[in-house]
């Protein structure tokens, strides 16, 4: 097991320095996002918090579909990030730390986070999902997509090769290494909806719908 550790400070200061360079990304995440925003329904009047925003794609494409039918808000834990976002999206973005989210209890009727887990500290999760949980209002929505564990034997090979790289590296693999998702939610305070793998160019990646409890 790696000795490294891929802390909220290095993490921080590799998100700001990747930028705009984090869309490279999209030839893995791409089917996975897409898919993610199709659970995102939401009423006329309701609010959508995306914790993540990364270069503001996200937060743009949930403009044009949900605004002004309902309000787009985003956070994300690089200040570089942040200021991509809301100059992509127009939308309300905050430079802030998912575990302590700078919003009211029950401020949301939906929330978004991907590859966002799959980037903290195990022990952290727990903790990061507590916070989610206070800022949806009841019977919100909640969507997360993460890498995950391989569903057949290209996918399996491409999740056994990612942490083998993180085990050396965290770095190398942005901080990211594959996670269950529905391992961590279920014994949280929310409900799994709906729990599938897609896979692209063989990475795995789990998308979660969960409504809170």
């Amino acid at each position: 097991m790696s000795k490294q550790v891929f802390s909220q400070n290095t993490a921080q200061k590799f998100y700001d320095f990747l930028g705009p360079r984090y869309n490279w990304f999209d030839f893995y995440e791409g089917k996975a996002r897409a898919r993610g925003l199709e659970h995102l329904r939401l009423e006329p009047g309701q609010s959508l918090l995306e914790v993540g925003v990364g270069t503001g794609k996200d937060q743009q494409l949930l403009q044009e579909k949900i605004a002004p039918q309902a309000k787009i808000f985003g956070l994300d834990l690089s200040l570089k990030m942040a200021h991509l976002a809301a100059t992509r999206a127009h939308t309300p973005i905050l430079q802030g730390d998912a575990h302590h989210l700078p919003y009211k209890p029950a401020s949301f009727d939906g929330l978004l986070a991907a590859f966002l887990l799959d980037l903290i500290p195990q022990a952290s999760i727990p903790e990061v999902i507590t916070e989610f949980w206070r800022v949806l209002r009841p019977e919100g929505r909640m969507v997360l997509i993460s890498l995950t564990e391989g569903v057949n034997l290209p996918s399996r090979l491409v999740a056994g090769a990612w942490k083998l790289a993180y085990a050396a590296s965290p770095i190398v693999c942005g901080g990211c290494r594959p996670l269950r998702l529905s391992q961590w939610v279920e014994k949280s305070r929310f409900s799994v909806i709906r729990d599938e793998v897609v896979v692209q160019f063989g990475v795995p990646c789990e998308i979660l719908l969960t409504r809170r409890l």
